[in-house]
């Protein structure tokens, strides 16, 4: 809850997000916030997703799971599935979602892909770059691990990746691209 509350209060203080922050939320409790989002997002929209929690793989599927407060060890039936997070985000309207998942196993949300940001490119590409994938629809992830458990906190009690997170966040003084972010 802590990492939560970080991450909501700098998305909100410097960056103008709305926020609704879950605390101990229920499998019940996401999805239906997930659902509230989709009915209400409009085009022009953004959104981030922030889950810090636990995850599971599916060994023989290596389908990633996030596990809500009532999740239910060795029960896959009561966590929440990445394809059904993918699914719900894929039929919002927004026009830019990034999904932030500090949680074991969050790798398996993602697929590989090449990077289309390129260094080396002037300030006129380097703009027009920035336009013309702020007309495009994207879907983004941004994940704490690979297909494996992660280091759940460091000595102050936030997980290092959260801190990582928080950090770039407050620490960016110019346009924030996903890549960079990074």
């Amino acid at each position: 809850a802590s990492d939560a509350r970080k991450v909501a209060g700098v998305l909100q203080r410097r960056y103008g997000f709305e926020v609704k922050l879950l605390t101990d939320a229920s499998r019940y409790d996401v999805l239906a916030a997930l659902n509230e989002l989709r009915e209400g997002l409009l085009p022009e929209d953004n959104l981030v997703v922030y889950f810090a929690g636990h995850g599971e793989l599916d060994a023989a599927s290596k389908q990633g799971y996030w596990v809500p407060v009532d999740g239910q060890q060795d029960d896959a039936s009561t966590w929440i599935s990445n394809r059904a997070i993918s699914d719900i985000l894929n039929t919002m309207q927004a026009l830019h979602v990034m999904v932030v998942a500090d949680s074991c196993y969050s790798g398996a949300m993602t697929r590989a892909s090449v990077p289309s940001f390129n260094a080396a490119m002037n300030d006129a590409q380097w703009s027009q770059w920035v336009l013309d994938r702020n007309v495009s629809r994207s879907r983004t992830a941004l994940t704490s691990g690979g297909l494996a458990p992660v280091p759940d906190a460091s000595a102050g009690g936030n997980s290092l990746f959260a801190q990582a997170f928080v950090t770039a966040l407050e620490d960016n003084n110019q346009l924030l691209e996903g890549q960079r972010l990074f």
